[in-house]
């Protein structure tokens, strides 16, 4: 809810392809291509294609997210004055509902000055790492759920995925986070196909705020 357009900000190269062809039988979402490697360069750019002056950011890798997870965030931004919002780093939503919302003025300093590679790679960095700079605020959960990895960037984050989607998307094929939450609650073990995936820390990243 929210939103004003959609648009897949896809890597240049064949082999990304498919997902043009997945993406044709929803005209309504927009498509730009650019930077594989360089994607606070390919945010920008599809930003300011767009005529954006607020970008709501969900990855590729996050095949669980929750629009109703992703809509508080954006209406947090909304009702603030902040630069940045996000899905709390360090407690409250699982990995793979992370969601953030900022100012296309912030992004486009970002992409000016950013020269760090990670920076560059996962977009907003540059951003976070200067609360002196860009105001922020974190949107929490309670009970706390970051130990659940559900994103897919290994084969074992897949099985778990693969798994949760038999179980729940015949049924609802819009299920949510309340959705996962009683699977898991019935079938605890399920967390155990990927529980030794360490989740990467980025240098610099703040803790969560209560």
């Amino acid at each position: 809810n929210g939103l004003d357009g959609v648009c897949l900000a896809v890597p240049t190269g064949t082999e990304h392809d498919e997902i043009i062809d997945a993406a044709a039988v929803l005209p309504e979402v927009r498509i730009f291509r650019g930077d594989e490697y360089d994607v606070l360069s390919r945010t920008f750019h599809a930003a300011r294609e767009n005529d954006a002056n607020i970008v709501m950011r969900v990855t590729s890798d996050c095949p669980l997210i929750d629009p109703d997870v992703s809509s508080a965030v954006l209406a947090a931004f909304k009702a603030s004055t902040v630069d940045y919002a996000r899905t709390a780093f360090t407690h409250g939503y699982p990995h793979g509902f992370d969601t953030e919302v900022f100012k296309v003025t912030a992004l486009a300093t970002a992409y000016k000055n950013a020269t760090d590679l990670d920076e560059r790679e996962h977009v907003t960095p540059y951003i976070w790492r200067r609360p002196e700079t860009f105001s922020s605020l974190e949107i929490d959960h309670q009970p706390d759920y970051r130990h659940w990895r559900m994103m897919v960037d290994t084969q074992e984050d897949y099985a778990l995925v693969e798994r949760i989607y038999e179980s729940l998307y015949p049924q609802n094929p819009n299920f949510g986070f309340s959705d996962l939450r009683e699977l898991i609650d019935i079938n605890p073990t399920l967390l155990d196909l990927n529980r030794n995936i360490e989740h990467p820390k980025l240098a610099g990243m703040p803790k969560a705020k209560v």
